[in-house]
């Protein structure tokens, strides 16, 4: 009996030390509120954000890197808004989310849950609002080991009043533009150099990427997509006038 004894105390005591060292080796993933901002129509955001360590193979051996996600989530507001915005932010930081859209909190502890030998980083907030439109942007970068990580930023505006997402659809036609002007701007080259950053020349069509900013309305191309990484992303000010959106779609909400 007091051999039984002896051998609980000793398998409780083992016990609760293999606890103590997977927990220390593996602290508890926690999500954290933060700010609460109230835009147009009603709409309001609050800050979440989560934090964990991993192990990533690069030159010299395993590292020790950080992977977060900091987002401006929608809590409430319009409808149609809250709803889109929050189907884009998932499809940025955990498309495979299979819980309820209007949890932040779990859709970012089941994407740090699989965070295992890459880093990722991701910081989602608004970097633009009026009220006719409201613009999320994606500042992300992720690294699995090797020369450099990839990294980008990815904008989205939504139109307040039906919340659906401003499209290359709702720009002038494209021919309206000196593609190689305003590029150049960007590239800060000369129009005549535009081509040597580029795989195929100068682009015929508007990238997938359309946003409003403060200065205006833009759209991007992100690395690789028409250029070497080296470039990085090619973001466009296609005019700060709404004159020039005049007739068109987007002249509504500029």
């Amino acid at each position: 009996m007091i051999v039984a004894l002896i051998f609980g105390v000793v398998s409780a005591d083992a016990a609760q030390k293999k606890t103590r060292k997977r927990t220390a080796a593996a602290p508890a993933l926690t999500v954290k509120e933060g700010a609460v901002k109230e835009y147009a129509d009603g709409l309001v955001t609050q800050v979440f954000s989560i934090k964990k360590k991993v192990r990533v193979q690069s030159y010299g051996g395993a590292q020790s890197m950080e992977c977060s996600i900091s987002v401006e989530y929608p809590i409430s507001g319009p409808t149609s808004l809250v709803a889109n915005a929050r189907l884009w932010i998932k499809d940025k930081i955990n498309s495979g989310f299979k819980g309820a859209i209007d949890n932040p909190k779990a859709m970012l502890l089941s994407a740090a849950k699989s965070w295992r030998n890459e880093q990722e980083v991701s910081d989602i907030k608004v970097v633009y609002s009026s009220g006719k439109a409201i613009t999320f942007c994606d500042d992300t970068y992720a690294y699995m080991g090797g020369a450099h990580g990839t990294g980008g930023k990815y904008y989205v505006t939504f139109l307040l009043d039906n919340g659906r997402e401003l499209t290359k659809d709702d720009l002038p036609r494209f021919s309206k533009w000196n593609m190689a002007q305003l590029m150049s701007r960007t590239l800060e080259c000369k129009p005549s150099e535009v081509t040597d950053y580029l795989f195929q020349g100068i682009p015929t069509e508007y990238p997938d990427c359309v946003y409003l900013g403060t200065d205006g309305m833009h759209i991007v191309w992100g690395p690789y997509e028409i250029a070497p990484y080296a470039v990085g992303v090619i973001d466009v000010l296609l005019s700060g006038n709404k004159a020039d959106f005049s007739g068109t779609v987007s002249g509504e909400y500029f």
